[in-house]
């Protein structure tokens, strides 16, 4: 599904299947509970950062870069299936990742290499530093890092880690579009969508996917996976 004139490159197998959870309807005695499996994504493992790619990356190619920075922990899903989508489309991966370079690569940081990361990064976490401060070494490390690529002839482009806000919405309001029809198809309507919540920008693309596609009727709920109760 394309949204107006924003760009957006095919990366993909969508619409995912949207399956219903007949046991788990069983045990909780009710309601009809639905998973997207957005883990069928077709690229890399999965996951949900693929719809958000679709549109960094178009911008990414609309601004002729060559190469892909950005961020992540070093077991990050986004880093490795940022990896896979820039290697499809020709683009070099350059990984910054958050903590200690670990003795032996495993799970996504294998995969990371599996895939053809260009170069990975690591940025330790001083014990005694607050989360602001941190944020600023590692921004330090990625503008370091973009100024060193332009000289070396490359054409950078930045993906913040969960991609940019923007870019979330856009792709999880087309996913809104994909489980309304799913449903409708069933003559059913949703009432409530779930999500796991880290950067936001998948919770703000689906309560903008209930708004343009479910008539603000979607009730948009986010467990949060990165800020504990007091500081949301």
């Amino acid at each position: 599904m394309q949204i107006g004139a924003v760009k957006r490159v095919r990366l993909g197998e969508l619409p995912t299947p949207l399956q219903e959870m007949a046991n788990l309807e069983k045990v909780l005695g009710g309601p009809r509970l639905f998973i997207k499996r957005d883990d069928l994504t077709g690229l890399g493992t999965g996951g949900n950062k693929l719809r958000k790619l679709e549109y960094a990356l178009a911008e990414a190619m609309e601004l002729g870069a060559t190469a892909v920075v950005t961020t992540g922990a070093v077991q990050s899903n986004h880093a490795q299936l940022t990896t896979a989508a820039a290697n499809r489309l020709g683009m070099k991966t350059f990984l910054i990742l958050k903590g200690d370079k670990p003795h032996q690569p495993s799970g996504n940081l294998f995969l990371d290499r599996l895939l053809g990361v260009e170069e990975i990064r690591y940025v330790a976490v001083p014990s005694d530093s607050g989360k602001e401060e941190f944020e600023s070494l590692l921004q330090n490390e990625v503008d370091r890092l973009m100024a060193e690529l332009r000289k070396r002839g490359e054409v950078p482009y930045y993906i913040p880690n969960g991609c940019k806000a923007i870019h979330g919405a856009l792709g999880y309001a087309g996913c809104v579009y994909e489980i309304v029809g799913q449903l409708r198809a069933m003559n059913l309507a949703p009432n409530y969508i779930v999500t796991a919540c880290g950067t936001s920008g998948t919770q703000t693309g689906l309560v903008l996917g209930s708004i343009l596609y479910g008539q603000g009727e979607i009730k948009v709920l986010g467990m949060s996976v990165s800020e504990k109760r007091d500081k949301l």
